[in-house]
């Protein structure tokens, strides 16, 4: 008779061994925060609505109220860099490429936008000549809008305030005048799919308002940005 005997081994690695993996670890997350200092300010892109007159240049009066209330003055009002809001990132030294196509970019913005009438006088604006009387104009408000730029181009939703209308009156301050806007940018907001080495964030804004200028007081407006890496 044979005895057939079977030896069986198990073999111990200890942790970090053979079995072990390794897990990728990212670094800390990173945040920027910028404050606007000094006044910032937006002129009347859009005419007032001119009501009634009384004046010696009759035709005049009437082309203020058929042809220019309420118009823009000089076409369509492009963006404009809010002082003190733009902010560059070297995304390669601060973050690093290893993770330019995983990472987060996350932006907020809050500003206190104050309008304010703006009493057009036909003779000194070089409307009418010669004017010789009065006029009266409403101010039926408008909307203030603001939106993120990134490396130049326009990313996310526009963050809109309205103001309310300003009737027959020179200024006027709203009621916790504030916007606030939010967009979180990936490798998908760039060319390639990959976020490049630097990063340049503006905030804009446009005046779409009837006959009123626009705003933002000293220290009243801030970027803050947060940047989340993760492994890939």
């Amino acid at each position: 008779m044979k005895i057939i005997m079977t030896v069986m081994a198990v073999l111990l690695f200890p942790v970090g061994g053979l079995f072990a993996q390794s897990v990728a670890v990212s670094p800390s997350p990173k945040s920027y925060s910028v404050v606007g200092s000094g006044d910032a300010s937006l002129g009347m892109t859009r005419w007032p609505n001119f009501v009634s007159y009384s004046s010696d240049n009759p035709g005049c009066g009437e082309m203020l109220k058929k042809v220019l209330s309420k118009q823009l003055r000089a076409g369509t009002p492009a963006p404009a860099a809010i002082s003190g809001l733009t902010l560059a990132i070297d995304f390669k030294k601060d973050i690093g490429t290893a993770y330019n196509k995983t990472a987060a970019i996350m932006v907020t913005w809050t500003v206190r936008i104050e309008g304010a009438a703006v009493e057009v006088n036909p003779w000194t604006w070089g409307l009418c000549s010669p004017w010789h009387g009065s006029v009266t104009e409403d101010f039926p408000g408008g909307d203030a809008k603001t939106m993120l730029y990134v490396n130049g181009v326009m990313k996310g939703r526009q963050a809109v305030m309205t103001l309310p209308a300003m009737p027959q009156i020179i200024d006027v301050n709203v009621n916790d005048p504030t916007v606030t806007g939010s967009v979180t940018l990936t490798k998908a907001d760039f060319p390639g799919n990959v976020i490049p080495d630097t990063v340049n964030l503006s905030v804009m804004w446009v005046n779409d308002t009837y006959g009123s200028s626009i705003t933002s007081p000293a220290n009243q407006r801030n970027m803050t940005v947060f940047i989340l890496p993760v492994a890939q």
